[in-house]
């Protein structure tokens, strides 16, 4: 009897035993995997504050101190971006660290793209220059946002977005003065024939968005219906530019061009502004948004459309 006693036992301290260590394991790896995303999330952060320290720069143009902000950027951006290489990826922030990466390159090729029109003012090519740096911009901005529905202002690039617009607004207003010189009689005829039926095609591309996006909080059309339709307005928005943009004009028709390539460009940054707000929309429609949520999610975008709204209405003023 004794000896079974002593067994039973030796076998039930045995067994607490193992489980006591099984438990130990189990609370030391999940500690250890704890503090292993903290460190990672640490890392994210401050990968985060360089790219914001980076792009917060003056939004105003001026080709000299515009060019000596953006080296600095890149090279700070740069070294952010081998900081970022450094880590290694873990699955939980798989998606954020892939969009970062993709954004943080897009956004140093943006500076790269911007010096070199600077550089390269009066190149005849100046146009494909000015949509390259529009194209990285817009990427940019889309790899960023994505990061932003997941982590609430993660990136800060307000101003980096103002200075794009502001530069493409001035290199637009220096391609159209830069034509006018070489421009004949015929010119100005064919400018007289075209420019009101390009100015029709852009009155017609100008669309409030809000519908769509009430539509889908209703459940009328799917977010990806919503997005499609805004989508397919910009690309409609980019070949009427492109149309534009062949125009020869002459010199008395300088300003009314410049208002509506003004007018363009607030209408492209209201896209940009909206895409964004109803992406996050999407991400958070399984979420309760309350009206003034939602006000403040689309705020910006409110804004630029009636900025575009007050210059389509200045530039009809001058168009009549």
């Amino acid at each position: 009897m004794k000896k079974n006693f002593f067994n039973k036992k030796t076998a039930l301290l045995m067994v607490t035993s193992i489980l006591s260590c099984i438990l130990v394991f189990f609370i030391t790896y999940n500690v250890f995997i704890i503090n292993y995303y903290r460190d990672y999330e640490n890392s994210l952060n401050k990968i985060a504050v360089s790219i914001n320290g980076a792009n917060n720069i003056s939004p105003t143009f001026d080709t000299e101190k515009t060019k000596t902000q953006a080296l600095k950027s890149i090279a700070f951006l740069i070294k952010t971006q081998k900081n970022l290489s450094k880590l290694h990826q873990v699955n939980k922030y798989k998606y954020v660290t892939q969009d970062l990466k993709i954004g943080l390159n897009d956004n140093i090729l943006a500076y790269k793209q911007l010096i070199l029109c600077i550089n390269n003012s009066d190149d005849p090519n100046l146009t494909s220059s000015i949509n390259a740096l529009d194209k990285y911009r817009t990427s940019c901005l889309k790899n960023y946002a994505r990061i932003n529905c997941v982590k609430k202002d993660f990136l800060k690039i307000d101003k980096f977005i103002t200075l794009i617009y502001n530069s493409k607004h001035y290199f637009s207003e220096k391609e159209a003065l830069k034509k006018y010189n070489a421009v004949s009689t015929s010119e100005l005829d064919e400018f007289n024939s075209s420019f009101p039926n390009l100015v029709s095609q852009f009155n017609s591309i100008v669309t409030n968005f809000n519908s769509y996006a009430e539509n889908a909080r209703d459940k009328k059309i799917s977010y990806t219906s919503a997005l499609r339709k805004v989508e397919e307005n910009e690309s409609s928005l980019n070949n009427f530019e492109q149309s534009l943009n062949c125009l020869s004009i002459p010199q008395s028709k300088v300003e009314i061009f410049c208002a509506l390539k003004k007018t363009v460009n607030d209408y492209k940054s209201y896209i940009n502004s909206f895409v964004p707000a109803l992406t996050y929309e999407e991400n958070s429609s399984d979420t309760y948004l309350s009206t003034s949520e939602i006000n403040k999610l689309y705020s910006d975008s409110e804004y630029k459309f009636s900025k575009t709204e007050e210059d389509l209405k200045e530039f009809n003023k001058l168009f009549k």
